[in-house]
C-alpha cells in the first residue's frame, strides 16, 4: 500500500513559500492498493492529483474512487478542477456516507439551478486574530441590521448600502471617515 497526501490543510488553502514543508491544499490523499486507486476527500490537492494521473497514465483508461468523508467546502472544492472527470478514459466514482451523499446532491441541485429561489451565501474570513472582530465592532468599523430579505434579495446590490444605512436610520453622507468619541 502507497500513500500520498496531495492536500493536508483544513478550511483554507494556503499553497506558498510558508507551506512547503507539508503542503497548503485542502484534504486530499491519494491511496494505492495494487492497481486500484483511491482517493480519500477532494479538497484542493485533487487538482494536482489529477495532473499527475493524467501525465502518469497518459493514453491509458483508468477507473478511480473518490471517498468523501463529508461535504465541507474544503472537501470537495477540487471536484471542478479534476482533469480526470472530463476525460472520456477515465472511469470515476464518488462515494460517502449517507450525509456526503446529501450535501453532494444539493450543492449539484444549486449549481444547477435547481436549488432554492433564494439564498445566501456568507463568506467567512479564518484568520482573523483573537478579539479581532469585537475590536473592529469597538472602533465603528462595521454597521450592523437586522436581516431583512428584501434588502438582500429585492434590492439591487448597488443600492444596498444606502437602503441599510437607512435602515439605522442614517444616510452615507452622515458618517464621518474616521472612528471618535462623544
Amino acid at each position: 500500500m502507497q500513500l500520498r497526501f496531495w492536500g493536508v490543510r483544513g478550511s483554507v488553502p494556503t499553497p506558498g513559500p510558508g507551506t512547503v514543508r507539508y503542503g497548503g491544499n485542502t484534504s486530499c490523499v491519494e491511496v494505492r492498493v495494487g492497481s486500484e486507486i483511491l482517493i480519500l476527500d477532494a479538497g484542493t490537492g485533487l487538482r494536482m492529483l489529477g495532473r499527475h494521473l493524467t501525465e502518469e497514465f497518459q493514453s491509458q483508461a483508468l477507473s478511480l474512487t473518490i471517498l468523501l468523508t463529508h461535504t465541507h467546502w474544503d472537501h470537495i472544492q477540487g471536484l471542478p478542477f479534476f482533469a480526470p472527470l472530463y476525460d472520456p478514459r477515465y472511469r470515476v466514482r464518488i462515494l460517502g456516507c449517507r450525509g456526503a451523499r446529501r450535501g453532494l446532491l444539493h450543492r449539484e441541485a444549486v449549481a444547477a439551478g435547481a436549488g432554492p429561489r433564494q439564498m445566501l451565501v456568507a463568506l467567512g474570513y479564518s484568520s482573523w486574530g483573537e478579539g479581532q472582530l469585537e475590536s473592529e465592532l469597538g472602533d465603528n468599523a462595521w454597521l450592523t441590521v437586522p436581516a431583512d430579505p428584501a434588502l438582500l434579495f429585492e434590492v439591487p446590490i448597488e443600492q444596498r448600502y444606502e437602503r441599510a444605512m437607512g435602515l439605522l436610520g442614517l444616510q452615507p453622507w452622515m458618517l464621518a471617515p474616521g472612528a471618535g468619541r462623544a
